[in-house]
């Protein structure tokens, strides 16, 4: 599989080889055209004129002939009805031409495309939710922490990260702010409410083998995986306690970050899930628990 900035890259070179293709397809047109073949092949006579002239006392005079060429070239264009920048690649990127770097360095135009793949992934997430715009006050130690955490991932003293609290204090929101910060760190994440994730494992346990792995893989290896809601989801016999707990269990041992949020309590976590889950979830050697305060925010509004 390609890693995000090779997906990325990807993209931008099949923007860039269309881009070409559409300026070599509309010159091959134009030479079909008696006017502009004549001028083409006085250019590149031109061109070598110039080159031949390097350095001379006519370089200047030969440059100018070259210039009054093209000249004319764009107007022989515009006469034929078509544009003449038709004749140059629009690059999508005017600053570096849709190649990804400048000077060595990614170019925005990278940065952009690996946030839209990277986004992919964050559906249920909200781009708008972030720390920075976050206008809960009575959680700040939480926020703080979380952040904290972010930022200094892969190198956090905790693996996981555990938020629990009632319905409609703000977990979701925390999760999406999560979500975008390791996205701003151009780390792979995906974003599943507790629903989808069980309806995942529902349908992998249904699929064929060959499928099955590769559904699993999708889930096992992804460098963060947020699930929210946990304890919203059905309980599927033989299915959702099953692949849940290998989930989290092979994400451990592969040292994966797995952040989940849940209205659940400690107590009705391990009940629900068993004691095997339990200390994979809760481990405190392992997990950041936090938990969040406060009135439910939708009725207030």
């Amino acid at each position: 599989m390609l890693n995000i900035e090779e997906q990325a890259m990807s993209a931008i070179r099949s923007r860039k080889a269309s881009a070409e293709a559409s300026a070599e397809q509309n010159l091959q047109y134009l030479l079909g055209k008696p006017e502009f073949l004549d001028n083409y092949d006085e250019i590149q006579q031109q061109i070598l004129v110039v080159a031949r002239s390097f350095g001379t006392a006519k370089e200047k005079v030969e440059k100018n002939k070259l210039n009054m060429l093209r000249q004319k070239q764009l107007n022989v264009v515009s006469n034929l009805g078509l544009n003449p920048t038709c004749l140059f690649p629009n690059y999508s990127c005017k600053i570096c031409n849709d190649n990804g770097y400048l000077d060595g360095k990614k170019c925005q135009c990278l940065d952009q495309e690996i946030r839209k793949i990277l986004y992919k992934n964050v559906n249920q997430g909200n781009k708008n939710f972030t720390f920075a715009s976050s206008s809960d006050r009575v959680n700040v130690v939480a926020y703080s922490s979380c952040k904290e955490f972010c930022l200094s991932y892969p190198s956090a003293k905790y693996l996981n990260m555990l938020i629990m609290g009632k319905s409609g204090v703000g977990k979701t929101y925390l999760c999406s702010a999560i979500a975008n910060q390791f996205i701003d760190k151009e780390v792979e994440t995906l974003f599943l409410t507790a629903y989808e994730l069980n309806n995942k494992f529902l349908s992998i346990h249904l699929a064929e083998l060959d499928r099955k792995l590769e559904m699993l893989e999708s889930l096992q290896s992804v460098p963060v995986l947020i699930i929210d809601d946990l304890g919203a989801e059905q309980i599927f016999k033989n299915v959702t306690l099953e692949y849940f707990f290998a989930l989290i269990n092979q994400r451990n041992f592969a040292r994966l970050t797995t952040i989940i949020s849940t209205n659940l309590s400690l107590t009705n976590i391990l009940s629900r899930y068993t004691e095997r889950t339990f200390s994979r979830l809760a481990n405190k050697h392992n997990t950041l628990l936090i938990e969040l305060v406060g009135a439910d925010k939708r009725l207030s509004k």
